[in-house]
């Protein structure tokens, strides 16, 4: 599709409906709801960070008509365990606030080749980040067919700076003293075990070679992400920890969709390894302490995800550090790359926040072309499909096969036109 003919198709959009201040959602008979409606019901549940009582309300009413226990903490926290007994036990996490200014309308559709989709009609945040999350904390948690011990935390204030978690870990740290892993289920996409946050490595390098290992049957790779609650969690209970894919994209935007098969995925992983994790640990007890080690520094605010990250005297987006291995001997060809990664910044501000541009850099493989004059993304019309769309949408983008190619000369002239608009993230 054009650049024109998208602008056409654009302007053709039946205007908008004005969003709800406020909906009213049932909270369902939870032990008939399907997996669907049991999502949907939660998207529809509008819970920005602090302000999260509808969520914690449907939450607890679940837990308590699976007849599970629980406990919640003055921040809002949500503590609770499966039934199956031990004393070492796997952690599962997620946060219940989500980034939004008005209540999603929330639909359902069955899309050829991409499977069942979740989005908004009203161009709203739906929530994936991270009622996907939470969704799959609380499948887990729930079926009895899992005979591994699991404890599961759920959080409030996560979009502002981890708070719930840290609530959790400065005041009840003495809960999860039987706890040797940490799954944080708060990553977009569906091919990430997130093994470093911007802040903290959050594995031993034992641990990111077995994580490896594991995730390959499952097509996943271990790699670097932006921050979570895992972070809070592994450095206060020096034990190793993951962010896993979940199934959501292009969060924090109107833009935002759930692809219902991938967090599907998410769960029959984390399902898939959690036995794994308990029987490596009691071979070998000496590997579940792992002191969280800072990765780099970071500059972080509530709702703030367009801030550069420094490394090394370099600037990366997204808080990249894999590039000091990958980044061209040239200074220009480095120049290159690091003028692409501000266009998509600039591309994240126009669109309204975070919108997940930053997997394009998460295999450490954008690189220059043969001739020096484009930017190569491998495999980028098979794994950033949704990615590609939108930034069609402000850079030609042609494609070579499955890669996407955009001339070093079309980012410029983007760049200067932003610059002179005054157009500045």
């Amino acid at each position: 599709m054009t650049k024109q003919q998208k602008t056409e198709n654009k302007a053709a959009v039946i205007e908008l409906p004005e969003p709800s201040t406020s909906i009213t959602t049932k909270i369902p008979d939870m032990e008939a709801i399907s997996d669907i409606d049991m999502l949907s019901s939660m998207l529809s549940i509008y819970s920005p960070s602090g302000s999260e009582h509808p969520m914690i309300a449907y939450v607890t009413q679940y837990l308590k008509q699976q007849k599970i226990d629980y406990e919640i903490d003055t921040a809002g926290n949500i503590y609770f365990s499966n039934d199956v007994e031990g004393d070492q036990r796997i952690l599962l996490n997620a946060h219940m606030d989500t980034v939004g200014s008005a209540a999603p309308d929330i639909i359902v559709e069955q899309i050829k080749d991409n499977g069942t989709v979740l989005h908004s009609t009203n161009n709203q945040v739906i929530g994936g980040d991270d009622k996907c999350g939470v969704f799959a904390v609380l499948r887990m948690i729930s079926n009895k067919a899992i005979d591994t011990p699991l404890s599961g935390l759920l959080t409030v204030s996560e979009e502002t700076g981890c708070n719930g978690a840290r609530h959790a870990m400065d005041h009840h740290s003495d809960k999860f003293s039987d706890i040797v892993f940490n799954i944080t289920i708060d990553r977009n996409g569906h091919t990430d075990i997130i093994t470093q946050n911007s802040d903290y490595k959050l594995c031993s390098d034992v641990m990111d070679k077995m994580l490896q290992e594991w995730g390959k049957p499952f097509d996943l790779r271990t790699t670097s992400g932006s921050i979570s609650d895992v972070s809070e969690i592994v450095s206060t209970l020096d034990i190793n920890g993951i962010n896993l894919f979940a199934g959501y994209y292009n969060a924090h935007s109107g833009k935002e969709y759930i692809i219902m098969e991938h967090l599907y995925e998410s769960i029959a992983f984390a399902t898939h390894l959690v036995p794994k994790l308990l029987q490596h640990f009691k071979n070998h007890p000496e590997h579940i302490k792992f002191e969280a080690t800072k990765a780099f520094n970071y500059a972080y605010g509530a709702y703030d995800w367009s801030s550069y990250e420094n490394y090394g005297g370099i600037k990366y987006y997204g808080g990249k550090s894999g590039w000091t291995k990958t980044l061209p001997e040239s200074d220009s060809d480095t120049d290159n790359i690091l003028e692409f990664f501000d266009a998509l910044d600039k591309v994240e501000a126009n669109e309204g926040g975070y919108c997940g541009l930053d997997r394009l850099a998460d295999d450490n493989a954008i690189r220059i072309s043969g001739s020096g004059k484009s930017i190569v993304i491998p495999e980028a019309f098979v794994n950033y499909f949704a990615e590609m769309d939108m930034l069609e949408d402000y850079l030609p983008v042609a494609q070579n096969g499955y890669d996407g190619i955009i001339a070093i000369t079309d980012i410029k002239v983007f760049l200067d036109t932003t610059r002179a608009e005054g157009f500045e993230v």
